[in-house]
């Protein structure tokens, strides 16, 4: 009897302790793990962070915050909406770096930048107001509702609001792309930086009012479902904002700025959520609706079309094998593909077309070859109406094969470098798939022809934007923070996520093509350099690249790593934000290029003056001041003092972050003795990629 009373007390221990052990959380703390299928529960139960997967998308995972008793599980905030993950490994954790997602590529992602974890102190805890925080000690160092996503939610704040006592941030709203994709939309709510009006806009330059402060309470320009708001509007010396809490505490309200512009009222009592939808701006926002429903139609038609359009492709490959013309098939994407191709290439000296060669079922990110005639039907002969521009490699053609736009790019036959090229760009390239790199659609070798097919970019090059006098106005301030922030992400996948690490070695304004959204696209990869796994950077002797673009040490040394990538983004960023080109700044006075000019600026606290007047009214001066010491930082002498592109992408991405100074780009000084000697008094337009051999 007693060993019955003793069993049963012990399961009732044991019970008590599992149901204790098993009860939700609302901190995480160093050493802690949160997996996809668990969440941390707000301590009131209000609120549930955890991580949520898209329902069109399975394999593109994010964390967010959503409240718990919300079946349909909508999130209020999202971490990494810009860096989905691509697998359902997931996990949140806490590190000296701050806090991490991670996916099974071990590619973490940062999204507390500038907040540490220093001690076991350290803890991540989600409050029932949905803000979630990291501490340490009693000491708040990071929280969400500093880093707005598409919702307003009581306590939040929009405006400019001092986050600690030296840095001021501007708080606004940006919408999800479409309903189910938290990727940031076009579309923005903020509080009008000269009066109390709150706006809606679109990146087109469009804005609609949705309410003002009338010095006593917030007026919408529509009629709220609930009058359940207490607005304030808060000013002084270090901040202006517009903030709101919930009158009554059995009713929960909030805000949502909709992908299709429109203004989400919900309304929350005991367990029911009610929304209603309130337009600002009627049809207004329709052609930009529809370009976003043409870009998800895009996304889904064109490769199904590709696919049908590759099939054809090869029937007629078939039907045409014996044709005097010769025809390639190749696909390309596995290692003994590339290697097959390239060795044909090495050993085609004589002129004379080569066989059909079959390497079996399409593998992953296949390349098609392509009919040498099917190019020239697509490019109207290579006709002259038909030519997009020349670089080093040779020509450009814009072509059309079934009504789908292509970039047809020729190796010229006064090229001596172009065949080296073609062999490079197809061993990299096709290895390679991120959102701001060019796509390779297919090549061609025929005879003496080498041919390379892009996907169509209708903007063409950034160059053509930043420099053209009138062209340049279409550039607003977001989009051209869009453009850098863009590059700076392809770089990073070159850098250190990508299947090879590759230095670009060419990187410029004529190089980063823009697609019919202005999304920035890294293209030209012929002189690119693969640096294997527990190599850190080169030497060549080799100096190959584009006068203005390439740094000190790889000019003079030939010293070559991921720092000569950054060192051309430096520049990069610095023409844009000037709309000046660096090879052809001249200042009679002084011999400066544009490093100097942005130095000298710099130091002297004008900065200002260097911004393109098209910006004047539209930019921020934290924003450009930022912009330009990121610019500058990378453009230092030394290849030790730049940052990495990792760095660089976490700096962009917190504005009114303590940066370190930078150092005078030395380099600048002796550029400008050299833009004396050869320029003698007139400015070079001259952007050719530069290539010579150079004896050390």
């Amino acid at each position: 009897m007693k060993i019955l009373r003793a069993a049963s007390v012990f399961l009732c221990i044991f019970f008590c302790f599992f149901v204790c052990s098993s009860h939700a959380t609302d901190t995480l703390r160093p050493g802690q793990y949160l997996t996809r299928y668990e969440t941390l529960v707000s301590d009131g139960g209000v609120f549930e962070l955890g991580f949520f997967y898209s329902p069109t998308k399975s394999v593109e995972g994010y964390l967010g915050i959503w409240l718990k008793n919300d079946k349909k599980r909508r999130p209020v905030w999202v971490a990494n909406r810009d860096d989905h993950l691509m697998d359902p490994y997931a996990l949140l954790y806490i590190n000296p770096q701050g806090m991490v997602i991670s996916d099974n590529r071990n590619s973490p992602f940062f999204f507390t930048y500038g907040a540490t974890a220093t001690t076991n102190r350290t803890r991540a805890r989600i409050l029932d107001s949905g803000n979630l925080i990291l501490m340490e000690g009693g000491k708040t160092v990071w929280q969400s509702f500093d880093n707005l996503v598409d919702t307003f939610l009581p306590g939040m704040k929009i405006g400019m609001v001092s986050i600690t006592n030296a840095q001021l941030k501007p708080m606004f709203l940006l919408s999800w792309r479409s309903a189910h994709d938290p990727t940031r939309g076009f579309l923005g709510l903020s509080l009008d930086k000269s009066t109390t009006q709150v706006d809606v806009w679109h990146d087109d330059g469009k804005e609609k009012p949705i309410g003002h402060w009338d010095g006593h309470e917030f007026k919408f320009v529509f009629k709220t479902q609930s009058d359940n708001y207490n607005f304030s509007y808060v000013l002084n010396s270090k901040e202006r904002y517009l903030t709101f809490n919930n009158k009554e505490s059995s009713v929960y309200s909030w805000f949502a700025l909709a992908s299709d512009g429109k203004i989400q009222e919900f309304m929350m009592v005991g367990q029911k959520i009610s929304v209603v939808s309130h337009s600002v701006c009627g049809d207004c926002w329709l052609v930009s609706s529809r370009d976003r429903k043409l870009l998800l139609v895009i996304k889904v038609v064109v490769p199904l079309t590709f696919s049908i359009l590759m099939l054809i492709l090869f029937l007629y490959c078939l039907w045409r094998k014996h044709n005097s013309l010769g025809i390639y098939r190749f696909y390309i994407g596995r290692t003994d593909s590339v290697k097959l191709l390239l060795s044909q290439l090495s050993s085609d000296d004589s002129g004379s077309s080569s066989p059909v060669v079959e390497l079996g079922k399409t593998k992953d990110h296949a390349l098609p070859m392509l009919s040498f005639s099917c190019i020239v039907a697509s490019t109207n002969n290579f006709s002259v109406a038909n030519k997009l521009g020349e670089g080093g490699y040779g020509p450009v053609y814009k072509g059309n094969l079934l009504q789908h736009d292509i970039a047809v790019k020729r190796l010229s036959k006064r090229s001596g470098q172009g065949l080296a090229e073609f062999k490079n760009e197809v061993q990299l390239i096709s290895q390679l798939q991120h959102r701001n790199l060019v796509k390779i659609l297919g090549c061609c070798i025929q005879r003496e022809e080498k041919i390379l097919i892009y996907e169509y970019m209708s903007n063409k090059s950034l160059d053509s934007f930043i420099f053209d006098p009138i062209k340049r106005r279409q550039l607003n301030w977001r989009q051209r923070i869009h453009i850098i922030e863009g590059i700076a992400q392809g770089l990073l996948y070159l850098h250190k996520y990508s299947r090879l690490r590759i230095i670009h070695r060419d990187l410029k304004t004529s190089n980063i093509l823009l697609d019919a959204y202005m999304n920035p696209k890294i293209s030209d990869f012929g002189l690119a350099r693969i640096l294997s796994g527990n190599e850190c950077g080169a030497e060549t002797k080799r100096i190959v690249g584009t006068f203005g673009y390439m740094s000190p040490e790889y000019v003079l040394q030939g010293l070559l790593s991921t720092k000569s990538d950054v060192f051309s983004f430096g520049v990069i960023v610095l023409e844009i934000m000037s709309g000046m080109k660096n090879a052809t700044f001249y200042e009679s006075d002084y011999s400066l290029n544009l490093l100097g000019h942005a130095w000298n600026l710099w130091i002297s606290g004008r900065c200002e003056e260097m911004i393109d007047p098209t910006l004047a009214d539209s930019s921020s001066r934290d924003g450009l001041v930022l912009c330009i010491q990121v610019g500058l930082l990378c453009v230092q002498d030394c290849a030790e003092d730049r940052p990495t592109m990792s760095e660089v992408v976490s700096m962009l991405s917190t504005e009114g972050a303590s940066l370190p100074k930078p150092k005078q780009p030395m380099y600048s000084n002796l550029m400008s003795e050299v833009d004396k000697a050869l320029r003698s008094g007139v400015p070079s337009e001259n952007l050719l990629t530069y290539s010579s051999i150079v004896a050390r």
